[in-house]
This record gives structure tokens, sequence and C-alpha cells, in this order.
């Protein structure tokens, strides 16, 4: 019988007696074969343990493909939910602005009637100082001609007095005395008229600076509505565009929702009947990322139109009208403390002021009454009354 080396099945390599491990059985160079059905009995269980083993991983992907998907499934969910919840704080966000826009709307008609009352004040302030100014010239005139009466009295007398010194010496002290006083009196009024004339003059200029700011006032105020009203068409555009495409966007949902259904509902077709309904089902898709990713970007235009509105409305400084003193002068250096801003929008709905949006232009209006009362100082990053 032939001899022949057996090797240990638990990947022992001896070729000579090995006692380590049971598979080699004792067995050496000089046993026997072992017999067929021993070899073949062998490799059943050596097969059988291989089954097991990939029984067992199929059991293990098995496991670890369903955590996947419900993970997956989970992440689906909250997904909606999140975009449902977006969309539910969007819609609260819209109707809260139109209800502001409205609010402020109200607010602005309100300061309109407010500035238009005080610009009729200054206009009858103005009529005012231009009646006193006639009244001062007219003076001024009346007081050249008695100066002239009186100079004309001065060298008659003189005339007189000398004809009568020859004559009367106490009455020549008289008319001295007489002339001291006539002089006296013609430097009063001489000092009375310069004053006058002086008061005039500076009057007369400052109504004529106050003409030229009331000009100036008028034309920047025609043209910030103006530049009000081209933003507040530009927006509301933008706005009608956000509608059309929200509008859109649930139309194309509708239809891929009904297509989805329509797909369910019909037997499933051919191979290519699925890859039209896949590419259609994708094209739907990608048509409403595309709406979505075209309102946001209107949505974000239409932000950056009223911050870039609002920082045009805050590079100019307050003006100071004072009517008990007659003059309107530029405010520096210390203000007066401001009281809470109030806010206004323009005619389509947009507010003067950023949504803190930023800087913004400011309109102050001092009124010093004629009673003793701080001035009230009107301002705010909303409030449109007068500015230079």
């Amino acid at each position: 019988m032939q001899q022949t080396a057996t090797l240990c099945m638990q990947d022992c390599s001896a070729t000579s007696n090995c006692t380590q491990h049971s598979g080699c059985l004792g067995m050496n160079l000089n046993e026997p074969r072992l017999s067929f059905e021993y070899r073949v009995s062998k490799k059943i269980a050596e097969l059988t343990q291989v089954v097991h083993m990939l029984f067992k991983r199929q059991h293990e992907r098995e496991c670890e493909l369903a955590a996947v998907r419900s993970a997956y499934e989970s992440e689906l969910e909250l997904t909606r939910k999140d975009a449902a919840e977006r969309l539910e704080a969007q819609e609260l966000l819209a109707r809260d602005r139109e209800e502001t826009a409205k609010r402020l709307d109200d607010d602005l008609a309100k300061r309109r009637r407010e500035f238009d009352e005080q610009r009729t004040k200054l206009e009858r302030k103005l009529a005012d100082r231009d009646a006193q100014l006639a009244r001062l010239r007219e003076s001024r005139d009346q007081m050249k001609k008695m100066l002239e009466e009186a100079g004309r009295e001065i060298d008659s007398m003189r005339s007189s007095v000398s004809l009568e010194l020859s004559e009367k010496g106490e009455r020549s002290r008289l008319v001295e005395e007489e002339n001291a006083g006539l002089r006296e009196k013609l430097a009063k009024l001489s000092y009375k008229l310069a004053e006058r004339e002086r008061v005039a003059d500076e009057l007369s200029k400052e109504l004529d600076s106050a003409k030229k700011r009331a000009q100036k006032w008028n034309k920047e105020c025609s043209e910030l509505q103006a530049y009000a009203e081209e933003q507040a068409k530009a927006a509301e555009a933008l706005r009608l565009k956000n509608k059309q495409i929200e509008n859109e966007l649930r139309t194309m949902k509708r239809d891929a929702n009904r297509r989805l259904s329509e797909g369910l509902v019909q037997p499933l077709g051919g191979r290519g009947d699925r890859a039209a309904q896949s590419q259609t089902e994708r094209q739907l898709e990608e048509e409403c990322e595309r709406l979505q990713r075209e309102l946001t970007k209107y949505k974000l235009e239409l932000a950056n139109r009223d911050l870039n509105l609002n920082r045009v409305f805050n590079e100019q400084s307050p003006m100071i009208v004072d009517l008990k003193a007659g003059r309107i002068a530029a405010a520096g250096g210390q203000q007066p403390t401001p009281p809470t801003p109030m806010s206004t929008r323009d005619s389509a709905g947009r507010s003067f002021r950023s949504a803190g949006l930023g800087r913004e232009k400011t309109f102050h209006y001092v009124v010093s009454q004629d009673y003793e009362e701080p001035p009230t100082q009107v301002r705010g990053g909303e409030m449109m009354i007068l500015s230079l």
C-alpha cells in the first residue's frame, strides 16, 4: 500500500506526525490512506461550514439594508415636514408684511398732510416777513425825510441865531443850548436809522436764503417722490413675478402628482414606457427646482431693492426752522433728543427703512415755537418731513 503524508485541516503544514490538532488524527507518512467515505464526509462538513457562513453574511447584509432604508425614509419624512413648515412661515410673513404696508401707507398719508400744513405755515411766515420788511423800508424813508427837515431847520436856526447874536446875548446862549439838543437828537435819529437799516438788510438776506432753501426743499422732495414711485413700481413688478412663479410652481406640482397617480393606476407597460415615464418625472422635478431657484432669486432681488432705497434716504443733515427768531439754519453741533422714530411707506407698500437692513434716508424738521418749550425734533429713519 502506498504511503502518503496527510495535511492538518486547521492550516497545519506538518508533513510528519502532528499531535497539536485533532484534524491530523495523529497520522504520519507511515499510516495507510483513509477510506473514501471518510474523505467525502470530511469535504461535506467543510462545505456545510462554508454554506452556513455565507447564509450568516447574507442575513447581516439584509439587516444592514433594512436599517439604511429605514434611515432614508425617516430623513425624507423630516425633509417634507421641514418644507411644509417653511412654506407656512413664508405665508405668515407675507400676510404680516401686507398688514404692515397698509398701516405704513396710512402713516405716510398722515405725515404728508402734516408736511403740507408746515409748508403752508412757513409760506405765511415768509409773507409776514415780506410785509415787515416793507414797513421797515417805509420807516427808513420817513426817518431820512425827518433828518433832512431837521437839517434844514438847523440851518435856518443858525442863520437866525447869527442875526440875533448881535442884539441879544442871552438869547444866543439859549440858541446854543437848543442847537446842542438838536444835534443830540440828530445823532440819536441817525443811530436809530442805521440800526434799522442793518436789521432790514439782515432780514432781507435771511428772507432770500429762506426762499432759496424752500426752492431746494421742493426740488428734493419732488426728486425723492419720483424715485420712491419708481422703486415702488419695480417692487410691484417683482411681487407680481413672484406670485406668477409661485402659481406656476403649484401648477407643476399638481401636474406632477396627477401624472404620478396616473402612472401608479395604469398597468405596467414595456421598458420604453417606464423609461419615458421616468424621464418625464425627472423633467418635472428639474422644472420645479428651476422655478424654486427663480422664485428665490426674485425674492433676494426685491430685498436688495428695499435695501438700496433705504440707503438713499440716509445721507442728508437735519434742518432747524426757528419761527420765534425768524431764521432757518442747518442743525449742527449738539442735536435735540430725538423721539421715537416713526415709519412710513410709499404707495406700493414699501418701507423707506430697511429692515434693518442698512442706513436710511432721514428727514428732520425742528420748529421753535413762541412759547417756552424745548424744540420738538421730528426725526427718524422712516419719517419724511423736511431736509436740505
